[in-house]
């Protein structure tokens, strides 16, 4: 038997799981370019500015999400220094 057949609610949440991580990826891809470019900027810019150029792909806690994870990974540096922040702290390349 396939786990899936007897446990399609399990199946049908690893899909979505997996189908947010999808989005947020891209999402991750999208936001280093925008800053690559336009650095330094804020949470806030990035969302205003990758809103207007597909609006309605994601969710608010996407952007955030994505920018966490690319703090936390040290892709992108937060001018304070510090790891939780709000959308007016300045973000750099690193």
């Amino acid at each position: 038997d396939d786990i899936n057949d007897n446990f399609p609610l399990l199946s049908d949440e690893a899909s979505l799981a997996n189908a947010i991580s999808d989005r947020r990826r891209r999402l991750s891809v999208r936001i280093e370019e925008h800053v690559r470019t336009n650095s330094p900027t804020t949470r806030k810019e990035i969302r205003i500015t990758l809103i207007l150029s597909g609006f309605g792909e994601f969710h608010s806690k996407d952007y955030n999400a994505a920018v966490a994870e690319l703090i936390g990974s040290r892709q992108l540096v937060v001018s304070s220094g510090k790891k939780r922040i709000n959308d007016t702290d300045i973000l750099r390349i690193k």
